[in-house]
């Protein structure tokens, strides 16, 4: 079985679209060391990529666990992002690859 990936080819996509499921570990998220957000899980997702003439247009679902430090009183706290409805809409340039990270 293939690893999760984010990257969609336009060349490769059926005229139905294409189901992107699975997870990305939390250093995907590149934040710098001291960010006072902190991955505390895997980015999970479950989208699905459908190409709308020069436009990938991408829905699902979205999922990442965080921790933050309070701006008031600087204690962590955890906090998940759940972005259950989940829309973006990205131009297609050139016909290349598109990296949804």
């Amino acid at each position: 079985m293939d690893a999760p990936s984010l990257t969609v080819d336009p060349r490769a996509l059926p005229t139905e679209g294409k189901r992107l499921q699975g997870s990305l570990p939390p250093a995907v998220f590149a934040l710098p060391e001291g960010d006072p957000v902190r991955p505390t899980g895997p980015l999970t997702f479950d989208l699905h990529a459908l190409r709308d003439d020069d436009n990938l247009i991408v829905t699902g679902h979205l999922h990442a666990p965080f921790q933050f430090d309070c701006v008031r009183c600087l204690q962590p706290f955890d906090f998940v992002v759940d972005q259950a409805h989940y829309t973006a809409e990205l131009p297609i340039e050139n016909e290349q690859i598109i990296d949804l990270t």
